[in-house]
C-alpha cells in the first residue's frame, strides 16, 4: 500500500511541478526558478533543503465502497489477475 501511496503522490507532483512551470512562469517554478513542489514537509523544505515551493503529501486513506466487490480480471482463459485496492487516497 505505500508504494500506492508515494508513486500518486510522485505523480501528482510531477504534475503539478509541470503545470506551474508551464502556466505561471513569474511564480519560479521552470527550468531556471528556485521553486519546487516537493512530498517533505515545509519544515523539511526550509531545513534540510533549503528550499522554497509547494509542499504535498496524501494524508488520508479512504476505503471506496463503490469498488469493494469489483471482479477479478482475465487475462487468459486459466488466469486471472486480481482487482484493484478498493481505495480513495486523498
Amino acid at each position: 500500500m505505500y508504494s500506492a501511496l508515494y508513486a500518486t503522490s510522485e505523480a501528482l507532483r510531477a504534475y503539478l511541478q509541470a503545470q506551474l512551470a508551464a502556466t505561471v512562469p513569474a511564480l519560479g517554478f521552470q527550468g531556471g526558478g528556485t521553486r519546487i513542489v516537493s512530498l517533505n514537509s515545509p519544515q523539511e523544505m526550509r531545513e534540510e533543503m533549503r528550499a522554497e515551493g509547494l509542499s504535498l503529501w496524501l494524508y488520508r486513506v479512504l476505503r471506496d465502497d463503490m469498488r469493494l466487490n469489483d471482479a477479478p480480471e482475465r487475462i487468459s482463459p486459466a488466469l486471472f489477475r486480481p482487482p484493484r485496492l478498493p481505495l480513495r487516497l486523498q
